[in-house]
């Protein structure tokens, strides 16, 4: 049997060249789920509504791969919103 996870999550390099989690298929990092279920204390039935094209069964899989990596995802975030606002100063 294959383990869910894996069917539902994939590493995709941004524009960077770096490697990030998202959900097999779509653009959508587990970054940006793990960001609406701490930051935003969403529940994934509201995830997944948010994301209509995604199902839930896929948002319980990001989610349990940002448990299972949970210090690696954080630093994603940090790493992007560092960047984010490094863009915001050159301009």
């Amino acid at each position: 049997m294959e383990p869910t996870v894996a069917k539902h999550i994939e590493a995709r390099k941004n524009r960077r060249g770096l490697e990030r989690p998202v959900i097999a298929g779509t653009r959508i990092r587990v970054q940006d789920i793990a960001s609406d279920y701490e930051r935003h204390g969403m529940t994934a039935e509201e995830i997944a509504r948010e994301f209509p094209h995604i199902s839930l069964a896929q948002v319980h899989a990001a989610l349990s791969f940002y448990f299972d990596n949970r210090e690696n995802i954080w630093n994603c975030l940090k790493e992007d919103a560092a960047y984010a606002e490094q863009l915001k100063r050159q301009q």
